[in-house]
C-alpha cells in the first residue's frame, strides 16, 4: 500500500509540475541563418540549432553538424496537428517576459530611419494589444538603427510557465480535432460520391 502512495504521489507531482521555458529566436534577414535556444528552468538547454530557410524548407543543424529538413506545408497532417497542439496548449500557458531586440544598417540612412520607425511604433502597438490582455507580462524592446553597412537582425526571447498536465491535454485534445478532422473530411468525400 505504501508503495502505492508513494507511486501514486510520484506521478501527481511529476504531472503539476510547473515548467519555466526560455525561447530564444535570433534571425539576421539579410543572411538567412539564424538560432533557436529552448532552455528549461534558464539553465538546462534542451533544444539548441542552428536554422535557415531553403524554398519551402526549413532547415535545422544541431552542435552535431545534423540537418534536418521540414517543409513547411499548411496542408501536412503533423502541421495541422503542431498548430491544434499550439493553440490549446496557448490557453494554458502564462507569459512572464518578452525581450525584442532587432538592429538594421543600412546604408541609406533615410530608409533604415524609416523601416526602423515603422518596425518600432508595431512592437509598441503589439506590446499594448499585450499589455491590454495580462499587465503582469514583463516587456523589453531595443531597436538599433545603423548607417554604414548592411545588417539586419532581430532577436526575440520569451519565457513562459506552464505544467505537464497542460501539455498532456494539448497532446489530447489535439489528437481528437485531428481524428474529428479526418472523419468530417472523410464523410464530405462519401457524401460527394
Amino acid at each position: 500500500m505504501e508503495i502505492f502512495l508513494i507511486v501514486l504521489i510520484s506521478v501527481i507531482f511529476f504531472i503539476t509540475l510547473t515548467l519555466f521555458v526560455t525561447i530564444t529566436l535570433e534571425y539576421d534577414l539579410l543572411k538567412n541563418e539564424g538560432k533557436i535556444k529552448i532552455i528549461l528552468f534558464k539553465f538546462v538547454p534542451i533544444f539548441i540549432s542552428t536554422i535557415i530557410f531553403n524554398g519551402e524548407y526549413l532547415s535545422l543543424k544541431n552542435a552535431k553538424n545534423k540537418v534536418t529538413n521540414i517543409k513547411i506545408d499548411f496542408n501536412d497532417k503533423r502541421v495541422i496537428y503542431f498548430n491544434y497542439v499550439s493553440k490549446n496548449l496557448l490557453k494554458k500557458i502564462n507569459v512572464t517576459t518578452i525581450n525584442f531586440f532587432s538592429i538594421l544598417c543600412l546604408t541609406n540612412p533615410s530608409v533604415s530611419a524609416l523601416i526602423n520607425s515603422v518596425i518600432n511604433v508595431g512592437i509598441s502597438v503589439l506590446y499594448s494589444y499585450i499589455l491590454s490582455l495580462n499587465t503582469d507580462i514583463k516587456l523589453t524592446k531595443t531597436v538599433l538603427t545603423g548607417f554604414r553597412q548592411d545588417l539586419f537582425k532581430i532577436n526575440i526571447s520569451f519565457s513562459f510557465l506552464f505544467s505537464l498536465y497542460d501539455v498532456f491535454w494539448s497532446l489530447l485534445m489535439a489528437y481528437k480535432q485531428l481524428k474529428r478532422r479526418e472523419y468530417e473530411k472523410a464523410s464530405k468525400l462519401q457524401q460527394n460520391r
